[in-house]
C-alpha cells in the first residue's frame, strides 16, 4: 500500500527539477541580456560623452585661435553676473533644438552683441559630426558669458579676462539614441607682467648675472617715494635657469627662483639655480619653481616703422632739414642757453633714432621706433606718461646690434617718478643696454633680447629679457606696485568640467 501510494514522486520531483533549472536558465539569459543593454547603454553612454568631450574642445580651440576677444567694451555690462548686454546675459548659440538643460528654461537664446561673431560660433560648433567612434555622433554648444573684467597689459593695453559658461551636448543617432551634456567654465587667466626686479627666460647658466656691488631691494610707489617705503626684502630675482651673484658688496634683498635646484658652479650640463663669488649674499635663499615661466614675446609693430636714419646732434638744426626733416620733432630754446637744445617728439612711427649730446623729450604716448641709441652726455626725458616705446630692429647689423642703447654718459631722466610711466617693448633679439641714474624708472618686456645694465647707478623699476646682465654695479630698486599694473592674460582653457546624461 505505502509502495501504491508513492507513486508518481519521482515524476513530480523531476517536474520541480526541470522547473528550478528552467527558472535558472531563464535567470541567467535576463541576467545577460541585462548585461548585453547595460553595455549597450555604457557604450552608447561613452560615445555620446565623447562626443560632448569633442564639442568642448572644438569650443576651447575656437576661442584661442578665433573668437576677436573684444577691444570696444561699451556693449558688455561687466559689474552684473553674469555679465549682460541690453539687459539680458550674453549668449553664443551653435544648438538647434530642445536640450534637456535648464539652460533653454532660463533664457539662453543667442545674443552676443557682434553678429558676425555669433554667425562664426554657430557655423563652427553646430551640429558638427564626430568621426572615429563607428556611430553617427554630432556635438553642438552654447555659451554663456559668466564674467568679464579688463586688465592692463604691458604696452598699456586694456585686455579683457572672461570666464563662460558652456554646455556641450553629444548626440549618438540610431534606433537608441543616446544624449550626454557636459557643463564647463572655460577661462583665460591673467598673471603679473612683473613679478621679480628681473627675470631671465633663458634656461642656461647666468641668466640672469649681479655683480659689481650693485644688488636688489623694493620699494612702493602706491605708499609714498623710493626714500620713505624702501625695504631690505622683495628684490626677487627670477629665472628658468641661473643665477651668478657676484662682488664683496653685491647683496639681493630677496630670493633667487628658478625650476632649478642647488648651488655651485654652473656649467652647461649642469645648470645650479645659484652660483656666488666674492662673498655677494642672497638673503631669502632659493625657491624652486614646479615649472619655468612662460613669457610671451610681443609682436613685431605693425605697420612697421621707417628704417632710415634720423640723426640728432648738437646743431641749430635739431629736427634735420630739408628732405631730411624729422616728422613730428620740434624743438625748445631753454632759457639761458640761447640754442635749441631738447627735442620732442610726437607720439607717432620713427626710423633709427640716435640722440648724441641732446635732450630727447617724450609725453604721454606710443612711439614705435626702429632703433633708439644714445651717445655723449645726452638724455632721455620722460615728461609725462605713460610713454610706451614699441621697438622693431629691422634690418640692423653689426656684430653685436643694439636696438636701444644707452652709450657714453647718456642716462633716462623720468621726470614723473613712476615705473610704468615708461614701458619698453620688444619682442625681436637685438640687445637692449640700459644706464641707470637718480631719475631712471622705467620697466621693460623684451624676453627675447639680452638686456644689460651700467652706469653703477640706479634703476627703479624691473625687466623682463632672455638675459639680465647687471654686472656694472647698478642697483636694481623693483617697485612692489608693478605685480599689480601690468598683467599676462593667458589662453583659454578648462577650469571646471561636470556630465549629465539625458
Amino acid at each position: 500500500m505505502k509502495n501504491q501510494n508513492e507513486r508518481g514522486v519521482a515524476m513530480i520531483v523531476a517536474l520541480l527539477t526541470l522547473l528550478i533549472l528552467s527558472v535558472l536558465g531563464a535567470s541567467i539569459i535576463f541576467m545577460t541580456q541585462n548585461e548585453i543593454w547595460t553595455s549597450a547603454n555604457y557604450k552608447l553612454t561613452t560615445q555620446s560623452r565623447y562626443a560632448a568631450e569633442a564639442g568642448l574642445q572644438s569650443t576651447v580651440d575656437w576661442m584661442i585661435n578665433t573668437y576677436p576677444v573684444p577691444t570696444v567694451y561699451t556693449p558688455f555690462d561687466m559689474t552684473q553676473t553674469p555679465t549682460q548686454s541690453g539687459g539680458s546675459a550674453i549668449v553664443l548659440s551653435a544648438m538647434s533644438g530642445d536640450s534637456p538643460s535648464v539652460w533653454d528654461a532660463s533664457g539662453w537664446a543667442a545674443n552676443y552683441p557682434t553678429s558676425s561673431v555669433q554667425d562664426s560660433f554657430n557655423t563652427a560648433l553646430n551640429a558638427q559630426p564626430v568621426s572615429g567612434m563607428g556611430v553617427s555622433a554630432t556635438s553642438s554648444v552654447k555659451a554663456r558669458l559668466h564674467s568679464m573684467k579688463t586688465v592692463i597689459a604691458i604696452g598699456n593695453v586694456v585686455t579683457p579676462i572672461q570666464v563662460w559658461e558652456v554646455r556641450a551636448r553629444g548626440d549618438v543617432a540610431g534606433t537608441r539614441p543616446a544624449r550626454v551634456e557636459l557643463k564647463a567654465k572655460v577661462e583665460n587667466v591673467a598673471d603679473p607682467t612683473f613679478g621679480y626686479a628681473a627675470f631671465g627666460v633663458d634656461p642656461s647658466c647666468g641668466s640672469v648675472s649681479v655683480a659689481g656691488n650693485g644688488g636688489t631691494d623694493s620699494y612702493d610707489s602706491r605708499f609714498g617715494t623710493y626714500a620713505t617705503t624702501q625695504t631690505d626684502s622683495g628684490g626677487n630675482l627670477g629665472t628658468n635657469g641661473n643665477v651668478y651673484v657676484g662682488g664683496t658688496s653685491t647683496t639681493v634683498y630677496g630670493d633667487v627662483e628658478t625650476p632649478k635646484s642647488g648651488t655651485g658652479t654652473c656649467t652647461g650640463g649642469s645648470v645650479d639655480a645659484l652660483q656666488t663669488s666674492g662673498g655677494a649674499t642672497v638673503t631669502d635663499g632659493i625657491t624652486q619653481l614646479p615649472a619655468p615661466v612662460n613669457y610671451p614675446v610681443p609682436p613685431a609693430p605693425s605697420p612697421a616703422p621707417p628704417t632710415t636714419s634720423q640723426s640728432i646732434s648738437g646743431n641749430n638744426n635739431l629736427c634735420g632739414t630739408g628732405g631730411n626733416t624729422i616728422a613730428g620733432c620740434t624743438t625748445t630754446v631753454i632759457a639761458g642757453v640761447g640754442v635749441p637744445n631738447s627735442i620732442d617728439f610726437t607720439p607717432g612711427s620713427y626710423g633709427d633714432v640716435s640722440i648724441n649730446g641732446e635732450t630727447l623729450r617724450l609725453t604721454a604716448g606710443t612711439y614705435v621706433m626702429n632703433s633708439l641709441s644714445f651717445s655723449g652726455t645726452a638724455i632721455l626725458q620722460i615728461v609725462s606718461g605713460p610713454v610706451v616705446l614699441q621697438l622693431a630692429g629691422n634690418g640692423l647689423s653689426g656684430a653685436s646690434p643694439s636696438v636701444l642703447n644707452f652709450g657714453g654718459s647718456s642716462q633716462l631722466l623720468n621726470s614723473t617718478s613712476a615705473a610704468e610711466n615708461f614701458q619698453v617693448v620688444y619682442g625681436g633679439p637685438y640687445d637692449i643696454k640700459l644706464r641707470g641714474g637718480a631719475s631712471a624708472y622705467g620697466v621693460i618686456y623684451a624676453p627675447a633680447s639680452n638686456v644689460s645694465y651700467a652706469g653703477g647707478s640706479n634703476w627703479y623699476g624691473a625687466a623682463v629679457g632672455k638675459t639680465i646682465n647687471d654686472q656694472g654695479g647698478t642697483a636694481i630698486h623693483y617697485d612692489r606696485s608693478l605685480s599689480n599694473k601690468f598683467w599676462i592674460v593667458g589662453k583659454f582653457r578648462v577650469a571646471a568640467l561636470s556630465w549629465e546624461k539625458f
